[in-house]
């Protein structure tokens, strides 16, 4: 029983989904307590800073590029709304709601980039330039193997059985 036990938190340890939930963990705690002077997290900070790109995005489109589900997207929306961030306008087809930086939101990204950039750049020379840019490299393969994984594992597209 002891011995099963331990086999199983051994296999735990060599998880990616784990591993790479513990680092995601760690790396967000960093990032929000450097960014804390600037009054953002680092989820708000992100959203920020997509929506700065890719203005006019619909909750879909910000759920995909920020890789997360619609309902997560909306719970982040909610506060940059309210604090003034965001601005949520109807879209041509009226059933379409399209969310925009305000100027607020804007300043306020101009603000915390300072602060980002410095943990970044920190995070950076902790690592060594080039682990650093492989890192961002594997990141990027881990992401698109996840998401082949997540169309092979979806229920919906398992064959009857």
């Amino acid at each position: 029983m002891v011995k099963a036990r331990r086999r199983r938190l051994d296999e735990l340890q060599t998880c990616a989904a784990f591993n790479v939930r513990k680092t995601a963990r760690a790396v967000g705690r960093a990032f929000d307590a450097a960014l804390e002077p600037s009054g953002v997290d680092a989820a708000m900070f992100s959203l920020l800073a997509w929506l700065a790109g890719n203005g006019g995005a619909s909750v879909r489109e910000i759920a995909d590029g920020l890789v997360m589900d619609p309902a997560t997207a909306s719970r982040h929306l909610r506060p940059a709304q309210r604090r003034g961030f965001v601005r949520i306008s109807v879209g041509e087809d009226r059933r379409r709601r399209l969310a925009h930086l305000t100027g607020k939101g804007r300043e306020t990204l101009k603000r915390a980039v300072p602060y980002w950039l410095s943990a970044q750049r920190s995070l950076a020379a902790d690592l060594g330039t080039g682990d650093f840019t492989r890192m961002l490299a594997d990141l990027k393969e881990l992401r698109g193997a996840a998401r082949r994984l997540l169309e092979r594992e979806r229920p919906s597209r398992r064959p009857a059985a």
